[in-house]
């Protein structure tokens, strides 16, 4: 389902070596003390088809300033995304190139439940987050232009500028779904 070293969201140079895969779980480490845009990332092949569904990820964020990021895209300039970095959460969607992002902080170092829900009956994409799996958070909320029937799960992690300590960002499966997407 995963095809490495792909990050359709941006222009940033995604690194050759992308991470490690185990027992439902992505690691990915940022590169050291390195200037520049640098990303690892998975993206998943197939596209998906997201109706009636949604997308959900356990993430264990990179420490310092990296970057750890979940996002959905149907191309480079079509998206929505959860990214985090340090103890900020940027939930962003990107329609036609033009982006449009809420940050909220979010300072807990314990692993964070992150999920991209389309809804129906008010035909919205919202974003989500849990500690437990058990109770979800609704932190944004806007109405769906995006197509959700061909859609690529992207989770990547990498820095802007030198990080002397990234540490790693673990992506694992969500206990509301499966690793990124349920149908």
């Amino acid at each position: 389902m995963w095809e490495r070293c792909m990050e359709a969201t941006s222009r940033r140079t995604i690194d050759q070596a992308s991470g490690r895969r185990a027992n439902s779980r992505i690691e990915i480490a940022p590169l050291v003390n390195v200037p520049g845009d640098h990303y690892r990332g998975v993206v998943s092949i197939p596209p998906v088809n997201l109706t009636g569904g949604a997308a959900s990820v356990q993430v264990t964020p990179a420490g310092g300033e990296a970057d750890s990021i979940f996002a959905l895209s149907a191309n480079a300039s079509r998206l929505s995304r959860f990214a985090r970095e340090g103890g900020v959460l940027w939930l962003s969607q990107t329609v036609n190139g033009i982006a449009d992002a809420v940050t909220i902080l979010f300072r807990s170092q314990r692993p964070s439940l992150l999920a991209h829900a389309p809804r129906r009956g008010d035909d919205r994409i919202v974003w989500e987050s849990s500690a437990s799996g058990l109770s979800w958070i609704v932190l944004r909320s806007v109405p769906r232009v995006l197509a959700i029937t061909s859609m690529r799960v992207e989770l990547s992690a990498g820095t802007f500028q030198p990080e002397p300590a990234p540490g790693i960002t673990i992506f694992r499966q969500s206990q509301r779904q499966t690793l990124a997407v349920t149908r």
